[in-house]
């Protein structure tokens, strides 16, 4: 808004609309420069601001690949102990969550609640 203040965009605009509503004839081919340049400034403020604001990044998580591991870890345990509480297993759910995680298949396989609870 600073940059809006800063070059009259506002007053700017309404002077030209005022020009071109109230009289028209003497909107002529200046006027209509002037209004492409006021919407260049505008489209290159805007512009700025996205680009400023709306910063990309590759990767937006700050874990770092062992703590990523570690969080993904949690969760399959987690689900695992409600799959246990609810007494229904979705064996291909595990699977997928534990892809990539180091847990046994004798670890994967059990259903007891201790060895559940020994990872949590």
């Amino acid at each position: 808004m600073d940059r809006f203040r800063i070059h009259k965009i506002e007053q700017r605009t309404y002077d030209l609309l005022d020009m071109a509503s109230k009289k028209p004839s003497l909107f002529g081919e200046d006027k209509k420069l002037n209004l492409n340049k006021l919407d260049q400034q505008i489209t290159g403020i805007l512009l700025s601001a996205e680009r400023h604001y709306s910063k990309k990044h590759i990767n937006r998580d700050p874990w770092s690949p062992h703590q990523q591991l570690l969080g993904q870890t949690i969760s399959y345990w987690k689900q695992k102990l409600a799959m246990y509480q609810r007494r229904i297993f979705h064996w291909p759910h595990l699977d997928r969550l534990r892809l990539h995680l180091n847990i046994s298949d004798d670890d994967h396989t059990s259903t007891s609640l201790e060895s559940i609870v020994t990872y949590l």
